[in-house]
Formats: C-alpha cells, sequence, structure tokens
C-alpha cells in the first residue's frame, strides 16, 4: 500500500503544471474564446447586413420596378458591408453583388448614361465570375453571369458555358428554369443551336411547373411580343394561346 501511494504521488507530481505553464495555458485559453468571439462577431454583421440588401432585391424583384438612386445605394452599402465584415471570400456575398450591379445598369439605362452603364454591367458580370468561382456548383450564380452577359450583349463562349450550367446544376429548379426561359425569350434569334435546345427544355419545365409559373412566362412572353411563337413552341393551346381552329365540314 505504502509503495501504491508513494506511486500515486509521484505521478501527481510529475503531471503537475509549474504556475507559468498554467499561465500559457489561461492565456492560451483566453486568446481562443476572444478569437471565437471575433469571429463570430463578424460573421453576425454579416448575415444582418447580407439580410439587408437582400430585402430590398427581393422587393425590386417583386415589384418589377427599377430602384430609386437612394434606394439603391442603401442597398448597394449594406451588400458591400456584409462582403467587408465576412472573414474571408463569399461566393454568395459576390452573387449578391452582381443583383445590386444589375439593378444598377438597368437604373442607368433609363438615364441614358452610356458610359456609366456600361460600368455596371462589367461589374455585374465580375461579381458573377467571383461567386462562380467561390461555388462552381451553385446554379443561381451560373445562371446571374449568363443573364448579366445577356445583358451586356455578349453572348459568347462564356455565356454558352454559364447558360449550360444552370441547367446542369439545377435540373429542377423552377427559378432556374424560368430565369433560362426568359434569356430565351429575349434573345433566341441569337442563340446557338445548342442553346436553343437547352432554353426549350428550360421553357417546357417552366410551362409544366404549375399554373402561377405557366402565367409567368406567358405574361413576360406577350411582353416581349412571343406569345405566339412560345405558344407554337409549347403546343399550348389554351388561353392566352389562340385556341385551335374546328376543321370545317
Amino acid at each position: 500500500m505504502a509503495l501504491s501511494r508513494t506511486h500515486n504521488q509521484s505521478r501527481r507530481r510529475s503531471s503537475g503544471l509549474s504556475p507559468r505553464q498554467r499561465l500559457l495555458l489561461a492565456g492560451l485559453i483566453a486568446s481562443l474564446a476572444l478569437g471565437s468571439l471575433w469571429l463570430g462577431g463578424r460573421l453576425l454583421v454579416s448575415a444582418f447586413k447580407s439580410y439587408q440588401a437582400s430585402r430590398f432585391l427581393t422587393s425590386w424583384e417583386q415589384q418589377r420596378q427599377i430602384p430609386s438612386e437612394q434606394a439603391w445605394q442603401v442597398g448597394l452599402t449594406a451588400a458591400e458591408q456584409a462582403k467587408a465584415w465576412y472573414p474571408g471570400a463569399n461566393g454568395q456575398l459576390e452573387e449578391q453583388l452582381g443583383y445590386f450591379w444589375q439593378w444598377r445598369a438597368q437604373q442607368l439605362s433609363t438615364q441614358h448614361q452610356q458610359v456609366a452603364q456600361l460600368a455596371a454591367q462589367q461589374q455585374a458580370i465580375s461579381q458573377f465570375r467571383q461567386a462562380t468561382q467561390l461555388r462552381p456548383q451553385w446554379p443561381f450564380a451560373w445562371v446571374g453571369l449568363a443573364y448579366a452577359k445577356l445583358v451586356a450583349n455578349e453572348l459568347d463562349a462564356e455565356f454558352s458555358h454559364a447558360l449550360s450550367l444552370a441547367q446542369v446544376y439545377g435540373p429542377e429548379r423552377n427559378p432556374i428554369n424560368a430565369r433560362v426561359a426568359e434569356i430565351g425569350l429575349i434573345a433566341w434569334d441569337h442563340l446557338t443551336t445548342a442553346d436553343q435546345g437547352l432554353v426549350l427544355r428550360s421553357m417546357h419545365k417552366t410551362h409544366a411547373y404549375g399554373p402561377s409559373s405557366r402565367k409567368r412566362l406567358f405574361a413576360l412572353a406577350s411582353e416581349l411580343q412571343r406569345l405566339p411563337w412560345l405558344c407554337r413552341q409549347l403546343a399550348d393551346q389554351r388561353a392566352p394561346c389562340p385556341a385551335a381552329k374546328e376543321p370545317q365540314a
């Protein structure tokens, strides 16, 4: 028993920490805790600013209304602050900035400021490129890049690549198919044969997704004066498409 007690006491003495070691350990723990608080604080602020920015984008998209100068600037500032506070690169925040610059280009187009409009278009393309690099399998970034290229009238290989990957990574996502269909309605005559085939698949999926999706698709086609063409492509004879003529006796 005496030998056992002596062994245990010796082990406790050998495994104990000196005051200096305890102080260093406490400092390390405190540093880790402070680092976690710092990181958590930055993530929290970034998330809040991103949420603020997204409220602007959602409102403009739902209302299909070009924002005022003040609203766009406030929203952009929130998106930029979200990126600044995030501790690292973030594809979602780059994508969000891309949408803001797309709206800026539309805003400037109504003001006939061509140079500034072109600059905004290129900034949107740049943001979406960064978003696709950071999240290469996220379809919304790819369709955002394709749409930005369309707006800039750059229907090149990069445009076709972005359009294709949007469908590859989001084949059954209705918002993706709806945006691809919109791109097709706008630019059909300038698309390659391969792009036209891809667009038609998205049009059929958007058309079949549900009544509200079909309604939005035909409303856009009517706005773009492509309603009869779309009805033929989809072989749709329900309103607002013209009904088939009954064969004469």
